[in-house]
């Protein structure tokens, strides 16, 4: 993993300890959306993963706690269905704020793959159309670093599970 950025190679390290065998890719130049990213790729948009952080309100105190979502990248996750995937209603859902994604990730917003996150290991949620591609990518860290792979795969790096989330 020698000459590859610090996030990329804590993000393949942990797909490996899962047994999720990945291609790592640094580009010179950032891929901050799913469009980019599967042009550079030579993929379909819907073969991009994003690892999108929500926070649910917890208890009275009404602390946040993170949930991964991997979605594809021609699809928006619809709050309604994750909050019933999760068992909570729609008010106690949202997007994570940039410094709760870097608290949980290690790594700012955009770019940010489904695993190597420094705040240990949350809930993860998949949107199940994503996951019936043979090959797809994800990010790996950081804005030019990417994953390639089976999307399926993804959600095994997380341990979470596939719903209809779009």
């Amino acid at each position: 993993m020698a000459g590859w950025p610090e996030q990329t190679a804590r993000c393949v390290a942990a797909a490996a300890e899962r047994g999720v065998v990945v291609e790592p890719v640094v580009f010179e130049e950032a891929v901050p959306t799913a469009a980019m990213a599967a042009e550079r790729l030579g993929v379909s948009t819907a073969q991009i993963v994003n690892s999108l952080v929500f926070e649910i309100k917890c208890g009275k105190q009404q602390s946040r706690s993170p949930v991964l979502v991997c979605a594809p990248g021609d699809r928006r996750v619809d709050t309604r269905k994750l909050a019933a995937a999760l068992g909570v209603s729609k008010s106690k859902v949202k997007s994570a704020s940039a410094g709760a994604v870097v608290e949980v990730t290690g790594d700012g917003a955009g770019g940010g793959g489904p695993c190597g996150f420094l705040g240990g290991n949350h809930a993860a949620c998949g949107e199940e159309r994503g996951f019936d591609q043979e090959r797809g990518g994800g990010g790996a860290g950081g804005k030019r670093d990417m994953m390639c792979g089976c999307p399926e795969q993804l959600l095994v790096l997380r341990g979470g599970r596939g719903g209809d989330l779009g």
